[in-house]
């Protein structure tokens, strides 16, 4: 495994735990970052052991967006924003691609911390996290997949006013208004409920709960003929695993099922 400036990865038996690790810096994006997630999610995805991650940034924050001094460094900002966003949206793709996700949201979530918690598949957060997009609040269009994944979580009326006035959320608006769906009352709390949750995730029939998440998604694309032949397509190709018959099996036997991800 490589070694990385700016993120830790912690190996569990069934899944693994991404660190945001600049918290200097409240976990602010920058090159270096963008970089090490996508090699760290690269890693973990071609090791094929880890079929669930949580992120987490380490600190204050999850992750408070760009790093504004980086912007202001750079000596040509298009260029460098081409390189930022191109890495980051590859490790965006990778995460949504290849894993069950969690963020577990600790403090600041703003930007494209904001992007990369709407990318996961579930979001938990402490009673001290904060959540806004900002990236018009300092001259910039929106980026991180935020406005391909915000409206769809939140509603089109607030994601707009978030977007728009850069509108900041306590943890318990966001509870409110499902952008996320359990907070917790410390951070210690938020990153055990995210274990719990990771490792039954892990041990569950992992292929029917990838093709579930994908459902999900299709559904807000497709019209419902599209999306019926595609449920009829993956029930069908779900029958034909070993995950279902022990799934049958444990449930006529009143055991709980032992599922190999199969």
């Amino acid at each position: 495994m490589s070694e990385y400036k700016t993120i830790e990865i912690k190996e569990l038996e069934s899944y693994a735990i991404i660190y945001l690790n600049r918290p200097d810096n409240f976990n602010s994006l920058n090159n270096q970052l963008a970089e090490d997630l996508y090699s760290a999610l690269d890693y973990i995805s071609n090791n094929k052991k880890y079929p669930c991650i949580i992120i987490i940034g380490k600190g204050k924050a999850f992750c408070a967006g760009g790093d504004i001094a980086n912007f202001q460094n750079a000596e040509d900002p298009m260029n460098y924003m081409q390189n930022l966003a191109d890495t980051f949206h590859a490790a965006l793709k990778a995460l949504k691609k290849n894993f069950l996700s969690i963020a577990a949201i600790n403090g600041f979530c703003f930007g494209a911390g904001l992007g990369l918690s709407c990318v996961c598949d579930l979001r938990f957060c402490s009673n001290i996290a904060k959540f806004g997009s900002a990236f018009t609040g300092i001259g910039l269009s929106p980026d991180s997949t935020l406005t391909a994944h915000l409206p769809k979580i939140v509603g089109l009326s607030l994601a707009t006013d978030m977007i728009l006035t850069n509108k900041i959320l306590t943890a318990e608006e966001a509870l409110k208004f499902n952008l996320v769906s359990r907070v917790y009352e410390s951070n210690d709390d938020l990153l055990n409920g995210a274990k719990e949750l990771a490792n039954q995730l892990s041990k569950g029939a992992t292929l029917a709960l990838k093709k579930a998440k994908n459902l999900i998604e299709t559904s807000f694309s497709n019209d419902l003929e599209s999306q019926i032949k595609l449920e009829i397509a993956n029930i069908v190709e779900t029958a034909g695993t070993d995950d279902f018959q022990a799934g049958i099996s444990a449930f006529l036997e009143k055991k709980n099922p032992t599922f190999m991800g199969k």
